[in-house]
């Protein structure tokens, strides 16, 4: 979908609009411009939903992950062969940090 804006930047399409926005400013605009001013905004608004359309979701966790994670860690490591004095194992202290 982005593939059909290429040849069209975004910066391009907004100084497009600035430069019409400041000739409405400076003047009564015309229908005429008014109708310019449409396309590049209406080009604008599709440029920005594909720009949308492929950014990364944001990825929420549940209020107890953290707990529930540091559960299952306290699990594993009370099933791991390699327990609390046995050789190689340096012992770590469990203050919640996972």
């Amino acid at each position: 979908m982005i593939a059909h804006f290429t040849s069209t930047s975004r910066s391009d399409v907004n100084g497009a609009i600035s430069r019409a926005v400041d000739v409405l400013l400076a003047d009564t605009p015309s229908r005429a411009l008014r109708d310019r001013l449409a396309a590049p905004e209406a080009e604008r608004d599709q440029i920005e939903a594909a720009i949308a359309d492929v950014a990364p979701a944001v990825v929420e966790f549940h209020p107890n992950a953290a707990k529930a994670n540091r559960e299952k860690m306290r699990n594993l490591k009370s099933a791991s062969p390699h327990q609390t004095g046995q050789a190689g194992g340096g012992e770590r202290s469990d203050s919640g940090d996972c």
